[in-house]
Parts: C-alpha cells; sequence; structure tokens
C-alpha cells in the first residue's frame, strides 16, 4: 500500500469532533435573539442606501455603534460557521463510499 493510501485509510478513520452537549449549545446560540437581529440588522443593511445609513449615524450615534457591535458579533458567528461547514464537507467527502 502505498503512503498516499495508508493516509487516506487514517483520514477516512476519523471520530466525532463534537459531542451531542455541544451540538445543543452550538443550536441554542444559532437559535438566539441576538443572532437573529445580527442577521435582520445584516439584510437592512443591505437594503437601505449609504444616505439612510448616514443618517442614522448622525441622528443616533448609540444606536449606530450598537448597530455594528451587533454585527461585528454576527460576522464572528457566520466566521465559525462557515468553518464548521468546511470541516463536516470535507468528512462528508472523505467519507463518502459511493462508486464513482
Amino acid at each position: 500500500m502505498a503512503t498516499k493510501d495508508i493516509n487516506l485509510a487514517e483520514l477516512a478513520n476519523f471520530g466525532p469532533i463534537i459531542n451531542d452537549e455541544e451540538v445543543e449549545r452550538i443550536e441554542n446560540i444559532a437559535t438566539s435573539q441576538g443572532i437573529g437581529q445580527g442577521r435582520r440588522l445584516v439584510l437592512i443593511n443591505l437594503s437601505r442606501g449609504a444616505d439612510t445609513i448616514s443618517n442614522i449615524s448622525i441622528t443616533a450615534p448609540g444606536a449606530f455603534a450598537e448597530i455594528i457591535e451587533v454585527m461585528e458579533d454576527y460576522q464572528r458567528h457566520v466566521k465559525h460557521l462557515s468553518e464548521m461547514v468546511d470541516a463536516a464537507m470535507l468528512r462528508v467527502r472523505i467519507a463518502d463510499c459511493r462508486e464513482a
């Protein structure tokens, strides 16, 4: 067996990387009010022009700072979620035993 085949066999023999409690914790975070607010703020921001967004920054600077904070938190969440999807897709591809 070639070294490449041995390495692939080792990769294909993976176990879980998170447990059921972590799945539940991540689900709770993903469905939390803060994540929903972040998603909605992103969508609202994308559906408004520069004049509207600038006006909010001028007329409500405190609220605008909070908007930025919530969107930054959402951005971190989405980045972590993207990393989890990448790992899950790699595992699915490695474990795919269908005929090519």
